[in-house]
């Protein structure tokens, strides 16, 4: 209902919205997809003038931190607009327009690509993205907002010339994308609950597979395992960033060799156990709190 409680919501909103580009500039590509979509449920609900009278509320929200951020780059800078991102000649911002072939390519590679394929280093987001129709039949226009949102920053960054992020474990800029692909997974549990039509057996073996997965990224440390593959091919004189090759070589892919190199979590490093069997003993912890949940989901034997 319309008052000051809905006000301060939207306000907050709105600041919440603008305080995701202090940490990072690229966030405000989320900023218009949120705005439309409060103005067109408001539209449906209340009218185009309620509608005008929510968005200019978290407008005001957002605003106040774009130009919060423009001011800490002013004061640092000079320049409104200057992050400081291409102030290296090392680290120039270029874009590839989508008529180019290379752009098409960096698609690619951003969403299956040996090093920083979204799909492969976070597999639940290719799970939710199979499940979206689920999200979308209850949900319709925010499932519209948010997937145009995601396919918005898929699409800006394959143009960007820095698309893979540099040294990291995946494609960080299309990491904010991720909650949002995986929130449909749950509406597909809800609706073949309520059918009668949910096998709990193949969805933990699912849920068992991602965790596992993310277990054995959190195992292996993807900083030491970068610079110790730059350094042979550099003792080699090759250079492996030369046509991204770093990120797009099978070979040189963290996906199966990151526990070959050094341990990540300091707190694990003092375990005398090899990385495999330490992520496979994770691996048998995480299977084991798994099961209470397959037992709660496993549909009831009836009694003779």
């Amino acid at each position: 209902p319309p008052g000051p409680r809905r006000d301060a919501i939207l306000l907050s909103a709105g600041l919440l919205l603008g305080a995701s580009v202090l940490v990072h500039p690229t966030m405000v590509l989320f900023g218009p997809f949120a705005i439309a979509w409060a103005l067109w449920v408001r539209a449906r609900q209340a009218g185009r003038m309620a509608a005008v009278s929510d968005a200019t509320r978290l407008l005001l929200g957002f605003g106040f931190m774009l130009l919060l951020l423009g001011w800490f780059n002013w004061a640092r800078f000079g320049d409104f607009l200057q992050t400081g991102r291409n102030l290296s000649p090392y680290n120039k911002m270029a874009f590839i327009p989508p008529w180019r072939s290379l752009y098409w390519y960096n698609l690619y590679r951003l969403l299956l690509g040996s090093g920083k394929g979204l799909l492969i280093v976070v597999p639940a987001a290719a799970w939710g993205a199979a499940c979206w129709r689920f999200f979308h039949r209850r949900h319709p226009s925010l499932s519209i907002a948010l997937g145009a949102a995601v396919i918005a920053r898929v699409l800006f960054t394959a143009s960007y010339n820095e698309w893979h992020g540099g040294l990291c474990l995946g494609p960080r800029y299309l990491y904010p994308v991720a909650p949002f692909l995986i929130l449909p997974v749950a509406f597909w549990v809800e609706d073949r609950l309520a059918q009668g039509k949910f096998r709990p057996l193949p969805a933990m073996a699912g849920l068992f597979a991602c965790v596992a997965q993310q277990l054995y990224f959190s195992t292996g440390e993807i900083f030491s395992f970068y610079h110790r593959l730059i350094a042979d091919h550099l003792a080699r004189h090759v250079n492996v960033f030369q046509n991204d090759t770093l990120y797009v070589d099978w070979s040189l892919s963290p996906l199966y060799r990151l526990l070959s190199y050094r341990r990540g979590p300091w707190l694990l490093q003092a375990v005398p156990l090899d990385n495999h069997v330490l992520w496979l003993l994770l691996a048998g912890v995480a299977l084991a709190a798994l099961v209470p949940v397959y037992r709660t989901l496993r549909p009831e034997r009836p009694l003779n």
